[in-house]
């Protein structure tokens, strides 16, 4: 197994993770005289989950090409690429935090480009509260909502669908982009699980974001994290009960680095539970915290992003959740890969639950103490001797 044993230790400043269990999983043979193979052992269990073969095939054991593959003649279709499109500038109403400035900022343009008789422009703004993210603040879309041009389906056909595409064509193309979108999220757990992240700040909440987080999801996540350092002068601004507004200001800089702009946003911190929201929306819209909101937390000596705020579907293991449900019986009871999944499945919901409150969590914990007691003392109702 490749799991089996463990890495030798060094003195390297940046030592890479340890991805071996000690699994004991093997095959011994032995030449013989007879110069015939003996087979002298055979351990079939394993003491780690199995790797679904999206997974296995990016292990070095199973990156093979076949000879037939080998003397393929590379063609041009064999490497053609895909290349992002260059990344335009963001619409005005992208800044707007607030209704009333978007409506001086739609009323700016209009003018200044003398749009007052365009139709279509008119019924798009009789229709703003349906698309300017500035109505759209309070609706959770968790990265479903495409800010610019650059997101959402079109990227997802990008080098597969033409204009001149059929509906045929389209279908056909559609299991190529899904085959394509999944070797892509495979290789990204892969990595995630495989590769350690890279701490740019000494930061306990880009610490605890990179152990929980996939790696691309990390990288999102950083950026703000590093953000925090252009948000400062954090006053309280109005304070009603346990909620207080707090005013930050961001220090933005444009025309390379030549003008600095100073913009300021309100941010709503709930002292009794640890809630935070951001006039920017950035939670609702993306999935992860800003960094005004991430410099208020700060503030209030908030060490540890809540729980409410880390979403598990972007957890490096989150996919361990949905493992193929292949059933437990009696009849498996001597094979530990499938009791280690069956009790992996039903320990994640008791998990969820424990961490929901401090009571769940402390009932949480002694129910686990009396069993590890009990295993530890070799209960007779276990079977232990």
């Amino acid at each position: 197994c490749s799991s089996a044993g463990f890495k030798k230790k060094t003195k390297a400043s940046n030592p890479r993770p340890e991805t071996r269990t000690g699994c004991p999983a093997m095959v011994i043979i032995k030449l013989v005289d007879a110069l015939r193979w003996r087979i002298i052992d055979v351990e079939l269990s394993h003491n780690h989950p199995m790797m679904s073969p999206d997974i296995i095939r990016l292990y070095k054991s199973h990156k093979r090409i076949e000879k037939a593959q080998q003397c393929v003649t590379v063609k041009e279709v064999h490497t053609i690429r895909l290349y992002t499109t260059a990344v335009s500038d963001a619409m005005f109403y992208d800044h707007a935090l607030k209704i009333s400035e978007f409506e001086k900022l739609w009323g700016e343009m209009i003018n200044q480009h003398g749009l007052g008789g365009n139709k279509w422009l008119q019924l798009l703004y009789e229709d703003r509260q349906r698309w300017g993210p500035v109505y759209l603040k309070d609706t959770s879309f968790v990265g479903m909502l495409p800010i610019n041009g650059t997101e959402g389906p079109r990227t997802f056909f990008n080098g597969y669908v033409q204009k001149h595409t059929s509906f045929k064509e389209c279908l056909d193309k559609y299991d190529l982009a899904l085959q394509r979108n999944q070797m892509k999220e495979a290789l990204e757990d892969y990595e995630s699980r495989n590769s350690n992240f890279e701490l740019k700040t000494k930061s306990k909440f880009e610490l605890q974001l990179s152990k929980v987080y996939t790696r691309k999801m990390f990288k999102k996540c950083q950026i703000e994290v590093e953000g925090m350092c252009l948000c400062f002068n954090t006053k309280r601004a109005t304070n009603n009960g346990p909620v207080t507004t707090f005013v930050v200001e961001e220090r933005i800089e444009t025309g390379g680095n030549e003008k600095e702009v100073r913009h300021y946003y309100e941010v709503l911190f709930e002292s009794t539970r640890a809630e935070v929201r951001c006039i920017c929306g950035l939670f609702n819209f993306k999935g992860y915290l800003c960094r005004h909101a991430l410099t208020v937390l700060n503030y209030n000596g908030v060490e540890e992003i809540p729980a409410q705020y880390i979403l598990p579907r972007w957890n490096r293991d989150y996919k361990l959740n949905f493992l193929l449900d292949i059933g437990f019986s009696d009849a498996d009871g001597d094979n530990s890969m499938l009791r280690y999944n069956h009790l992996f499945r039903q320990a994640l919901q008791v998990l969820e639950e424990g961490t929901q409150s401090l009571q769940q969590y402390e009932a949480v914990m002694q129910e686990l103490d009396t069993l590890l007691t009990r295993f530890s003392l070799g209960d007779a109702d276990f079977g232990r001797i």
